[in-house]
């Protein structure tokens, strides 16, 4: 078993009515970032992703990837490593969520990965399903788990042709959505909808994941590069609100 990691939604519409910003922004086609609630976001000090998925491109080829435990489980730990260095998190590692009793209860109970195309790994829910749990349950899965907060996470993957000139080289881009809630409350208290990515360097991805040349690669990418613009946002409201 791996040890914590120290200092780390592209929802369909259907599914999505407690949050009716999030409804807007689909209907919008564009990205939505809720107030986040910096006060209860700064007592966070642990946190354990319990929502999780990768979307592929819609439309154009589908990017050769093997949707097997091994291969998905090396994006959530991109994931949480990212969050864990950027927000000073320990984040929980892949297994001891997944096996832990009561997570693996609601994901067998909720989850339809045998049925889902996307990539994300066996046992854990994507970020649509967890939206599914009520509050209770939430919380009662935050204590099990031992964490100040959960953490959901989607990745909606698009093909991308970069433009004669372009300093940017990527072909393959992501629009992130993300939630984090704590406690008992029903809402998150950092909530992002499909997030573009912007453009710029794409960060350095770690050798210890051994992520494969090509479409691995491409993938891991566009997560990083989608990781990195949230952080970013969320860095600029932070010095916004210690303006006010």
């Amino acid at each position: 078993m791996e040890t914590a990691i120290s200092p780390l939604r592209w929802t369909s519409m259907l599914r999505v009515t407690t949050w009716p910003l999030a409804v807007i922004c689909s209907l919008l086609l564009t990205s939505c970032v809720t107030k986040p609630d910096f006060r209860a976001a700064e007592k966070v000090k642990s946190v354990a992703i319990i929502g999780f998925s990768i979307i592929q491109p819609k439309g154009g080829p589908q990017l050769r990837l093997d949707h097997s435990f091994k291969d998905a489980a090396k994006f959530y730990r991109l994931v949480a490593g990212d969050l864990a260095t950027a927000r000073n998190w320990e984040v929980l590692p892949l297994e001891q969520v997944s096996k832990q009793k009561a997570y693996s209860l609601l994901a067998e109970k909720f989850s339809n990965h045998l049925l889902s195309s996307d990539i994300r790994p066996t046992g854990i829910l994507s970020q649509e399903e967890q939206v599914n749990l009520k509050p209770k349950q939430r919380e009662l899965l935050r204590r099990a788990l031992g964490v100040d907060g959960l953490v959901s996470i989607g990745f909606a993957l698009s093909h991308r042709k970069p433009a004669a000139g372009d300093a940017d080289t990527s072909t393959v881009t992501a629009k992130v959505s993300f939630d984090l809630y704590v406690s008992k409350r029903a809402k998150s208290i950092w909530q992002v909808s499909s997030l573009p990515s912007k453009s710029g360097t794409t960060p350095a991805i770690p050798q210890e994941l051994s992520i494969a040349p090509g479409d691995e690669t491409l993938i891991a990418e566009a997560v990083a590069k989608s990781i990195k613009t949230l952080i970013e946002l969320r860095q600029q409201e932070e010095a916004q609100a210690k303006k006010k």
